[in-house]
């Protein structure tokens, strides 16, 4: 009821991306529009998703829900996609358990429960439910994971039957891949609108993936956007949403947001605390870092932040598992939570607060920012308002919905 396809006509390649782009996401937020009747209500989806993420932590990995919140809001990236509308966190918060999870059934088959797999369904819908990437990404994780859980671990979870394992395989597989099936059905290409060479396998798209023109691989190209080097110039702020508030020429356009440190310290944390269980760890480390990396323009961190996430929700999960082992170092768990809460003030301060404020922009202010040219055409009693494919943002403003006379 906002827009109509007479009110609003997208160009056809975004109409392809509109129908072949997973839509759960966007059914939750017109949902609670309609419930709560304000249409910025739609911004909770994200920190909502966050506290789901906080509930998986304490349930499943016995993180205290405190450290879980410094620890997810010291990763940039994160801090800031959860004061704004976009899906980078709710998906990537979907791949972060699907991930976790895989790692605490190598580690801990004996502690996997009927609620380890209630998590599993909760973070296939959010991956395969908000974005292309993370239901792709997902799907193959949860592919190898069902693999592993149902030949070769099976026989050591105590509290699951083997029919229930299955059972739960094939919901899982078809929540995080319902977009691929849909769009295998509908344009015989599982990842539509994006077309992919492999091999002999060709699938037909609107758009190549490819990683643009670089002379260097895409695996260096990710890693030195993690090391944030040159990530903060020209940059008004340290971090935003996507980093790209800088000329496309430079060097740190997309670059960073993982706040390096912390990444750093974390793995060797995680690999640390491993003792018998250090070779696997680091094997699935490598294998997670290998396959992100490779993903053309995985240095937009935002798109697959489930890796930092990974790293810093393991880092804290350890000391659980440590404890638990009898092999608790109180100085070093204190250091590292020290650090951690260091590396939150650090991120927040050189940030100005800027995403943990409560109040955002008025009506007025975003209507003033999105107010590029338009060419406005009248035929008859009906007005026509074209935008240049820059400012297509400021049609919300021209719609009906916004210039009732009676709306506030």
């Amino acid at each position: 009821g906002i827009l109509t396809p007479q009110n609003y006509d997208l160009p056809d390649h975004l109409w392809v991306v509109y129908e072949s782009f997973p839509s759960l996401i966007y059914y939750i937020k017109g949902f609670l529009w309609i419930i709560f009747n304000k249409p910025e209500i739609v911004q909770v989806v994200s920190p909502i998703s966050l506290l789901l993420f906080v509930l998986f932590s304490k349930q499943e990995l016995r993180v205290p829900w405190y450290w879980a919140v410094i620890g997810i809001l010291s990763i940039p990236i994160v801090q800031i996609g959860a004061s704004a509308n976009m899906t980078d966190v709710p998906s990537n918060i979907g791949l972060g358990i699907i991930s976790i999870l895989f790692l605490k059934t190598v580690v801990e088959p004996n502690k996997i429960t009927i609620k380890s797999m209630n998590w599993l369904m909760v973070g296939c819908v959010l991956a395969g439910g908000t974005k292309l990437q993370s239901m792709a990404v997902g799907s193959f994780l949860l592919f190898l994971y069902i693999l592993i859980l149902n030949f070769v671990i099976h026989k050591k979870i105590n509290f699951i039957t083997r029919k229930t394992l299955i059972l739960y395989s094939i919901v899982c597989l078809g929540l995080v891949s319902y977009p691929a099936i849909k769009n295998f059905l509908n344009y015989h290409n599982p990842i539509y609108p994006m077309s992919l060479k492999f091999g002999p396998i060709f699938l037909q798209g609107q758009f190549n993936m490819s990683n643009g023109e670089f002379n260097e691989p895409q695996q260096f190209r990710w890693l030195k956007s993690v090391l944030e080097i040159n990530a903060f110039n020209y940059r008004p702020l340290p971090y935003t949403i996507d980093q790209g508030d800088v000329p496309v020429n430079s060097k740190s356009f997309r670059v960073g947001g993982y706040y390096f440190p912390l990444m750093i310290v974390s793995i060797y944390m995680v690999i640390y605390n491993s003792i018998d269980k250090k070779k696997v760890v680091s094997l699935y480390i490598l294998f997670l870092t290998i396959i992100i990396s490779s993903i053309p323009n995985s240095n937009e961190l935002r798109y697959f932040s489930f890796w930092a996430i990974f790293m810093v929700a393991t880092s804290l999960w350890s000391f659980e598992v440590l404890r638990e082992k009898g092999h608790q170092n109180l100085e070093i768990e204190k250091l590292f939570k020290l650090f951690v809460i260091v590396c939150f003030f650090h991120v927040v301060f050189i940030t100005g607060g800027e995403y943990l404020k409560s109040d955002g922009l008025t009506y007025e202010k975003m209507a003033n920012i999105y107010s590029g040219e338009r060419y406005v055409i009248q035929i008859e009693d009906n007005t026509l308002f074209c935008y240049e494919n820059s400012d297509f943002r400021r049609a919300i403003f021209d719609s009906v919905i916004f210039n009732k006379k009676n709306n506030p």
